[in-house]
Formats: C-alpha cells, structure tokens, sequence
C-alpha cells in the first residue's frame, strides 16, 4: 500500500512531469514561433532602418547641392556686381570659387552646362580687368590701380603682370593717336561720311587727311593725352616704390619688380611709342606753306612736350628735336624770304604818306608787339626757360598743360594801353585786323590832294592831331619785327639765325630811305657818321644786287663794228632760291646769302620837283623806327643766347643808334632840295670879305634864301590845310631848313681866304637880317588856327650868329669857346682862327688844340 501509494505519488508525479514537459514543448513551440516572428520581425525593421538612413543621406546631398547651387548663384551675382563696381579682387575671388563649385555638378549634365556661363563671367571680368589696367595707363588713380594690381596677383605671377603694363601702355599710346587724328579728320565735312573706311586706314595715311586748319588742335588733344599717360605712368612708379617701402603683406617685391621693370620701360615708352608718332604725325604735313598764325602754336606745343619727355627719359628727345629742328629751318627758309620779297616790293611802291593813326599810337599797340609789353607798358623780354620746377609736380597743381584751358591762360595776352586817351572811337582796332591806313598822295608843293580813300573826309585823312608820323611801310616792317621775335622766342635752336634775319630786313628798309633821301656827302659841312657809311656799303655789298642793265642799240652797233676784240660779259648774279643746306636739311639756314634787287623810288616821286614833304615824312619814320627798336633791345637781348650778344651789339652800333642821324641826313637832303648848298655856297664864298668898308645893306644872298623860303611856306601849308599832311611835318620841315640855311653860310663864310673886320660885321649884318626875315615869315597868320608855333624854330640860326660873333672875342673869350663848340667842323674853326686877327701864339694854340681834339 505504501508501495501503491508511492507509485501513485510518483504516477502523479510522473503525470505532472508529463503534463510539465507538455506545456515546455508548447512554451517551447510558441517560443520557437515567437523567435521564428522575432527573427522576422528584427531582419525587416533593420532593413527599414538602412533604407530610412539611405534615403535620409541622400535627401541630405540634395539639399547640400541645393545650397551650393544657391551659392553658386550668389557668386555669380557677388562676380558681375563687383566687376560693375571695380572690385576686381573679389570678382576674380568669386569666380575662382564658382569655378570650384561647378565641378561637383560634373554628374549633372544640365547643371554642368554652367560651367561655361562661369568661364564666360571669368573671361568677362579679366576684359574688365584688362580695360581698368589700361584706365590706369591712362589716367591714375591710386585706389583702383590697387584693386587692378592685386586681382592681377591672384590669376598671374608676376612676370605675366610687369608683361600685361607694358602692353597697356602701348595700347593707349596707339590709341591716343589714332584717335584723335580720326576725330579731327572727321571733322572736315568731306570726311564726315566716310568715317568706317578712315578708321580701317593705318596711322600714316590717316595723318596725311588732315588739314591745316585741324591740325593744330589734333596735335594739341594728342599732347594732352601724352602727358596725361606720362603723368600715370610717373604716379604708378612712384606708388609701387612707396609700396614697396612700406609693404607688410609681402608683396614688397612684387611692387619693386614692377616699378624696376615700368623704369625700364620709360625710354622705349617715348621714342617707340610717343616720339615715332609724332614724327609721323609731324611728317604728314608742308609747314612752309602754314600761316604764321597756324605754325607758331605747333611749334610751341612741340617745344613743351620735348621738355616733357627729356624730363620724363633723363635724356635729350633726339627724334623730335631733329624734326622741330628741321620743320623750323624749312619755314624760317620760306618766311624770310617771302618777309624779303613782299618788304622790297612795298618799297618799290612806297610813295610816303601818312597813315592815319590816333594821338599817342606807337609799336605798343600793333598786336604783333603787344604781348611783349605789360600792363604799365615796359617792354618785358620772353626768353623760353626751361620750368624752375619739375613737370609731374607742376601738373600736381596746374594740370595738363594741353588742356585748351592751360593752353589759352599761356597763350599770348594782348595787354592793352593804361592810358585810355591814347586810344579814340577810331582807334578802337579789331585785334585780327591791321588798323586802317587811311593815306593820300599830293602833288608836290601845289596842295592838290588825290584822296585814295576816296570816302573820307579831310579830317579823316590827318587823322588824330598828335598822331605819329608813319608810313605804312614803316609800320609793315615793324610788324614783321614782331613775327621775328616770336619765331625766335619759340624757335630757339635758330633763335640767332631769326636775328640775322630781321636785321637783314631792317637794313634793306634802311639803306632804301638812305639812298632815296639823304643830302649827298660832297659838301664839307655835312658830317656823315663813318661807322653808318660803313655799314651802309657793306649792305649795298652783300644784300643789294643790281641787274645789268640791257645791251643798248648803240653798244651793239659799236661792238659790231669793232675788230679782233673780244666782248667780256660779267658773270650773272646768281641768287640763292633758299637759305638752307640742301646737303642738310638739319643745318642752320644762313640768311645772308639772299640778296634782293634794290628798290627803286617810286615813278610818281622821280617826276616830282622837290620830294619835300615824302622826305619829311621818311625821316620821321624811320625816328618811329628808332624808337620801337630802343624799345625792344632787351627784348631781343633776352631772346639770343649769351655767345651772340655781340651780334646784338654790332646791330646796335651800326643800325640802331644811327637812326637819327639817318634823320638828320635826309632833313639836310629836304632842305638841300629847297636850298640847293651847291648854288648858294660859291654866292656865299665869292663875297668881298676882305672889303675896307662896310656896305649899307646886306648881301643879297640873304634877300635870295629867304625868297625862297618864304616862296616855299605858303606852299607846304596849302598842302596840310588840304588834309593831305599832318601839321607837325611843317615844324619839323620848317626847323631843319634853317639849320640848313644857317650851316651853308657858316661853310661858305669859312670858306674866305681872307676877311676883314668890315667883313665879320658884314657877316653879323647878314645873319641878323636873316634872323629879322625869318621872325617875319614865321609870324603865325591870324586868320588861320594852327597848332604850329614856327617861331620857335627861328633860334636855329644861332650857331651862325655865334660864329660871326666869334670874331671879336678876346684871346681867352675864343680858347673857351672852341673848346666848347661842337656845332662846327674842324676846317670852319680852323679858317675862323686863320682869318681872325688875334696874335699868331693864340691862333697857333688854338689850331693846335683842334688838332689834337677827337672828331
């Protein structure tokens, strides 16, 4: 039972064992089930899981493309906007990086098409670039130069860069000259239709479609462009040096390599570039045939931009100075010349009369010599120097000097008169026109004026009381002694040629009036200077030339009949068609060896009886010369260098100072023409001096001159109240006659061989009476108003009765008074004291001092 009892215990337990292990194997089996679902379960989420990340990670890229294709956008946008602005180093920054951006959308084919856009942009900017260097080339500027500079940095090293400088500056010298010759060709209308097939011509055939009237202004606008690139070019160097010293980021020899290699470049810079132009541009044109008015301003911008460009190089402009050289030699050859030919016709047809010019007119108001005088009116000398100061620091302050503004405040300032009465309605002249020369020629001594006006009245043709008198002539040379001076002011490398050149014109004027109009040298009483004479001889020498005359019918005649004789012909006088070298077209043209044939005095004057009044008028024009010339000494010192000083000095003694003294001759030949010395000398000498009594009366020579005279007056004032002449010819006319009249009596007194003491009295007589007569035709007429006071004149007949009084001088009295008189000639004190009757140790002290004594 106990055993039954076990074994249904353990049958029990057996059971529950069974019942145990059921329920394991179903545990077992859902649990396999639950792993078998878990496994399921834990394989799928995994996989979810990778494909959430996979697609998580690729959302992730599609955004990140998204934002660099945004900024790839942004950078074009930064590119363009900072290439507008001129901030090439950001540009080319931006472009850089959007070039790297656009690789990594290689994969996408529509994307990747960007890629050219970007190159495009990048060419764009480096164009920009490119165009801002050349700006810089141009014009300077400091702030922009250095953002060109450093976005050049980062896209080439720095040999590429000194390389891309120097082809910049080459394109803007190329293009300035180009330029501005097309501009000014097209501004002749028959150009203006043609400007695409002038733009395809080359610089050369461009030059030669300019015109005189454009070239001044197209040399001018290219000039100004020169010196603006030289100025950037002096400012881009100095910058970089600047730079260079102070440079933290190291850069420093980056900006010293530059700066070196722009130093380097200067020289080719000017004469590969800006002189080989110029030369062309100067070679495309014939300045003989320029106006002065044309030239002078060519010359002037040539002479500026030389000193430019030596101060630039550190050297002498070879090139140029060779063509300004060369262009001045050719006009100063065709100027002289035509100044020659045009100055000896006028005094061919040169009939003296007055021209007609207000009160107070002298060389200061004709605007060839204006801007050689200030505002007080002195006469200031304008040598060209060289600026005190350098270029680049002046166009610091002043600017460009071919600006047109800087070219008209140094132009030429006409400066007018402070002495507003010295200029009337009349005389208020146009500055480009020649004042009116209103003249008229009269019939000698009869008052019968034949007006060249033709409309003006009397008054019109006297022109302002007071007004010189000029001749036209007179006032043409002095004209042309302007244009000397301002050729030699801008031509200075010929300045001393130019000289030559005026004195040369100056001489022909001069030796012609001398040759018409002064008294014969064939009486004893006339002093002529010998250094004048000389000089005179020495023009008809080597400046005059006469033709040979024709062979005659009579000298062929008696040639023909002649036997075994052989006919000697002078050689013909050759003259020279150019005072130029043709061997050298750099040489220094010499201006003497032109010779004009001398002018003749006009057919009108050779028929006339006397050539009073044309005389007086010549030799108050040539005073007007005197004084312009007195005038300008300094001016014409001042243009000539310091080893030609001599030249001056020479012009000076032989030309200059004998001026009044040429005056002085042709008022003795006038009065001679009146009062002809060689008939009234043997009258005044064949008197009985050495008669022992005195007549009642004086001699009749006296009576016969002052018939004459008075003969003579009513004429000359018909003359002048006809409108004809000025009134001031009559006083100076009037002065000189006396003297004249005076000066033949004292020769023909000196003349007695032998004189008595009723003989000095009669001598005394004569005089006085002559005086008495002379007071009473001098007498001013009542019924006529005249501004002329004749009486004052009369005291010229004073060294005459100074010499009859001489007489009668004690022997102290007469030492004293020969030592004192200069109005006589050695011969007249010598025959006085010889005549005298003092003691013969007076006369002989007497003679000996005149002996000694320089004439």
């Amino acid at each position: 039972m106990s055993s039954y009892d076990s074994f249904v215990v353990a049958m029990k337990k057996i059971q529950n064992l069974h019942q145990d292990l059921q329920a394991s194997a179903l545990y077992a089996r859902d649990s396999k089930d639950g792993l078998a679902l878990a496994k399921d379960h834990l394989a799928v989420a995994g996989l979810r899981i990778v494909a959430l990340y996979k697609k998580r990670q690729r959302y992730r890229a599609i955004i990140e493309l998204l934002l660099e294709l945004k900024q790839l956008f942004k950078l074009r946008q930064i590119t363009q906007q900072a290439a507008i602005d001129g901030n090439f180093i950001r540009a080319i920054q931006s472009c850089l990086k959007a070039r790297e951006v656009v690789k990594t959308f290689a994969a996408f084919p529509s994307i990747a098409k960007m890629n050219y856009v970007i190159r495009e942009e990048y060419s764009s900017v480096k164009n920009k670039l490119d165009s801002a260097l050349a700006d810089c080339c141009r014009s300077f500027v400091a702030q922009a130069y250095e953002r060109v500079l450093g976005a050049h940095y980062l896209i080439l090293d720095p040999a590429r860069i000194s390389d891309a400088h120097t082809r910049h500056f080459k394109g803007v010298i190329e293009n300035a000259a180009k330029r501005s010759v097309l501009a000014h060709v097209l501004m002749n209308p028959q150009n203006a239709t043609n400007a695409e097939a002038l733009e395809q011509l080359n610089f050369g055939t461009l030059c030669k479609r300019l015109t005189q009237e454009f070239f001044a202004p197209c040399i001018n606008l290219v000039l100004e462009q020169y010196c603006e690139i030289l100025y950037s070019h002096y400012q881009m160097v100095n910058w970089l040096t600047k730079r260079a010293a102070s440079d933290t980021t190291g850069l420093g020899n980056l900006f010293l390599g530059l700066a070196r290699g722009l130093e380097n470049f200067k020289r080719y810079m000017w004469e590969g570039g800006m002189q080989r132009r110029l030369a062309i541009l100067l070679g495309s044109q014939n300045f003989s045939s320029y106006p002065f008015e044309r030239f002078l301003p060519v010359i002037e911008s040539l002479n500026k931009i030389t000193g430019v460009a030596e101060e630039f190089i550190g050297g002498k402009a070879h090139r140029l100075r060779d063509k300004i050289a060369e262009l001045s030699n050719t006009y100063f050859d065709n100027f002289h010349r035509n100044r020659m030919e045009e100055l000896s016709m006028m005094l061919e047809n040169e009939i003296y009369t007055v021209s007609n010019l207000p009160k107070g007119y002298s060389f200061r108001d004709l605007k060839e010599l204006r801007h050689f005088v200030d505002s007080f009116g002195v006469v200031l000398p304008r040598t060209y120097t060289r600026r005190p100061l350098s270029f680049f620091v002046q166009f610091e302050t002043s600017g460009n000097p071919f600006t047109p503004e800087n070219l008209a405040r140094g132009r030429r300032k006409e400066v007018k008169s402070p002495q507003p009465a010295r200029r009337n309605a009349k005389a208020d002249l146009n500055e480009d026109t020649d004042p009116a020369l209103l003249v008229s020629s009269v019939d000698e001594l009869e008052g019968r004026s034949n007006q060249a006006a033709g409309t003006q009245t009397k008054a019109e043709l006297r022109g302002a009381p007071g007004g010189p008198i000029v001749t036209s002539v007179t006032l043409t040379l002095v004209k042309f002694i302007g244009k000397y001076l301002d050729l030699m002011r801008t031509m200075e490398n010929i300045a001393p040629e130019i000289f030559q050149g005026m004195v040369l014109a100056i001489d022909l004027y001069v030796y012609t009036t001398f040759s018409n109009f002064s008294l014969p040298t064939t009486f004893s009483h006339t002093r002529i200077n010998p250094i004048f004479n000389a000089h005179m001889n020495e023009v008809k020498s080597n400046l005059i030339y006469e033709p040979p005359p024709p062979p005659s019918m009579a000298a062929g005649i008696g040639a023909a009949l002649t036997l075994n004789t052989v006919s000697v012909t002078p050689p013909p006088v050759v003259i020279p068609t150019t005072i130029l070298n043709p061997a050298d077209p750099l040489a220094k043209p010499n201006p003497a060896v032109f010779k004009v044939k001398k002018p003749q005095l006009h057919q009108s004057l050779k028929q006339s009886t006397h050539q009073i009044i044309p005389s007086a008028i010549a030799g108050e024009s040539v005073m007007f010369l005197f004084e312009t010339l007195e005038q300008l000494k300094t001016v014409v010192r001042g243009l000539l260098p310091r080893e030609k000083q001599k030249e001056m000095d020479s012009f000076v003694e032989n030309t200059v100072s004998c001026l009044p003294h040429l005056r002085e001759l042709i008022y003795r030949g006038l009065a001679n023409k009146i009062i002809s010395a060689q008939k009234l000398l043997p009258i005044v000498q064949d008197v009985k001096w050495d008669s022992e009594s005195m007549p009642p009366e004086n001699n009749e020579y006296v009576n016969a001159v002052a018939q004459t005279m008075g003969e003579f007056l009513p004429k000359i004032r018909q003359a002048i109240k006809n409108g004809a002449y000025p009134e001031e010819i009559l006083l100076h006319i009037w002065s000189h006659l006396i003297t004249h009249a005076a000066e033949v009596m004292v020769e023909g007194w000196s003349r007695a061989k032998k004189c008595t003491v009723q003989g000095r009295a009669l001598m005394q007589l004569d005089v006085t009476m002559f005086r008495n007569k002379l007071e009473k035709l001098s007498q001013p007429n009542p019924k006529e108003q005249s501004s002329v006071n004749l009486m004052k004149t009369v005291d010229r007949v004073h060294p005459a009765e100074e010499y009859a009084k001489a007489s009668w001088l004690n022997p102290d009295e007469l030492f004293s008074w020969i030592q004192s008189s200069t109005a006589y000639t050695k011969l007249q004190l010598i025959n006085l004291v010889n005549s005298g009757t003092w003691d013969k140790p007076v006369k002989v002290k007497c003679i000996d001092y005149l002996n000694r004594r320089p004439w």
